[in-house]
């Protein structure tokens, strides 16, 4: 009788979807060997299923040299999880480069070890490594939810040990008329597709957003450090003008200037010319 108590309470919840979902993220997964183990980046929460990566280093390589860095986690199954590949062949190095790769909600138990791995000539600094990830309330106690193990133990357990000898069937009774049509059955498909569609395109939305966010809260940071480690307010201060002595280089032949022999006959007309004026002025007012 309590299995059938059970079965009843579980029939009830077809169709209901627990979907408490909780989005973090790990600190700066990349240690000084540049390889990690992800049991000690990603926390043991119920059901959580990594949505993004974000990574950023500096290059440090001559332009000619051939070089190209990996960043990737191992599949515990075989080969790769995850793996990105920067080919700085032909390039210089010194600049940052910043990364945020979406994910479609991987299992934490498919991400394996985590690595850097560089081939060729070259070397890296300033990297960093960060996971984000999204899980569900825990299992406390088997009761939490209906997916928790034990559930189904745990739900007889509280069920009272009572003798039911006749149980009421509501399909059996005659004033009640059930039908199922054509019309009621393609309604119903076509929620249930309704529903798929909203909840891929919220697992989309998420994996943008939250992937996204992130990194760009971590890019501005490491802006912010590196544009204040840069600056060097000495070079304002100190600047130095070239400069010296400029001696004279004209020189004359001697030392007396003559006299201009033009100057007495220029100065002389125009005497004559303002003497004819005046009279002229005189002679007007007489008139």
């Amino acid at each position: 009788m309590k299995k059938q108590l059970l079965i009843a309470v579980l029939v009830l919840w077809v169709g209901y979807s627990y979907s408490s979902y909780y989005f973090g993220s790990s600190n700066n997964a990349v240690n000084n060997a540049y390889s990690w183990s992800m049991d000690n980046i990603l926390p043991d929460y119920y059901n959580l299923a990594v949505n993004g990566v974000y990574y950023t280093y500096t290059p440090i390589k001559n332009r000619e040299d051939a070089m190209k860095v990996y960043v990737q986690n191992e599949n515990p199954n075989g080969g790769y999880i995850f793996k990105e590949t920067d080919d700085w062949s032909g390039k210089s190095g010194g600049i940052p480069i910043r990364k945020v790769i979406g994910l479609e909600y991987i299992p934490r138990e498919l991400w394996g070890d985590g690595s850097i791995e560089i081939e060729g000539t070259g070397s890296i600094k300033d990297a960093q490594v960060v996971y984000s990830y999204r899980y569900e309330d825990g299992c406390a106690t088997p009761l939490d939810n209906p997916t928790c193990p034990g559930y189904s133990d745990a739900v007889l357990d509280l069920l009272p040990d009572t003798t039911i000898t006749e149980i009421y069937d509501a399909l059996e009774d005659e004033n009640i008329n059930r039908e199922e049509t054509e019309v009621d059955n393609k309604k119903e498909e076509q929620e249930q597709e309704d529903v798929k569609e909203d909840d891929r395109l919220e697992r989309a939305l998420a994996i943008n957003e939250e992937t996204l966010e992130l990194g760009n809260s971590i890019a501005q940071n490491q802006m912010l450090d590196s544009m204040n480690n840069a600056i060097q307010m000495n070079n304002y201060y100190i600047k130095t003008i070239d400069g010296g002595v400029y001696k004279e280089t004209v020189t004359l032949k001697d030392s007396n200037l003559p006299d201009n022999k033009y100057s007495a006959i220029l100065n002389l007309s125009e005497d004559i010319k303002h003497n004819k004026m005046v009279n002229l002025q005189y002679e007007g007012n007489k008139l």
